[in-house]
């Protein structure tokens, strides 16, 4: 969990720089003057950024392996292949929520928020499975908005079902590809988002 959380938080940084730097440095404007659209210029980033979490992630899952190994442990191939798959999506998720907020707000603010986001989302549906039946119904009603508005991170966290392997089947295919289509469906809504900031943005 500190592994996928300091990715996480490297991934907020990356993502929230991507933009404001290359208006900065006024580096934007040949390259749009290119035939190139601002979906492209928007996908490439977002793809840069993966690229450098995947590297920063898997070596931190290298060196999770080794240690494994060294401590003689079990690795479960399949579970830990869905926990990374599923922390990719939860990735995803994130920096593409961060490219809108950097379009709508300073680099600071924009880093701070999404990091605040991506705390709060995660703790909030265990909280909210935690007092919902001892709280009154306007509450009820605020936690289920919470629900649905904000992507429940959690969901995409197996690292205790990966590390308690003897204890957990691997999930079935029908959950990951629920919850694999719900991390995309909110990548997809911060990409439209950001892209439309993007479009409104002038150059």
């Amino acid at each position: 969990q500190i592994m996928s959380g300091a990715t996480a938080l490297t991934v907020i940084v990356l993502s929230a720089r991507q933009l404001p730097r290359e208006f900065e440095t006024r580096t934007i404007y040949p390259l749009l003057a290119k035939p190139v659209s601002r979906i492209q210029f928007l996908l490439g980033k977002l793809l840069g950024v993966m690229l450098a979490a995947a590297f920063c992630y898997l070596i931190f899952m290298l060196i999770y392996v080794i240690g494994v190994i060294y401590l003689k442990g079990d690795i479960p191939v399949v579970l830990f292949l869905q926990y990374i798959w599923l922390q990719f999506i939860m990735l995803l998720v994130i920096a593409t929520l961060s490219f809108w907020l950097s379009l709508k707000l300073t680099l600071d603010a924009a880093i701070t928020n999404s990091e605040v986001l991506y705390i709060s989302a995660s703790v909030i549906s265990t909280m909210a499975t935690m007092i919902y039946s001892s709280v009154g119904a306007l509450q009820q009603f605020v936690l289920k908005i919470l629900i649905f508005v904000l992507p429940q991170l959690t969901l995409f966290d197996l690292s205790e079902k990966a590390v308690h392997a003897d204890e957990w089947d691997p999930v079935g295919f029908g959950t990951m590809a629920a919850v694999s289509v719900y991390g995309l469906v909110y990548t997809a809504i911060f990409f439209c988002l950001a892209l439309l900031a993007f479009r409104k943005r002038p150059l």
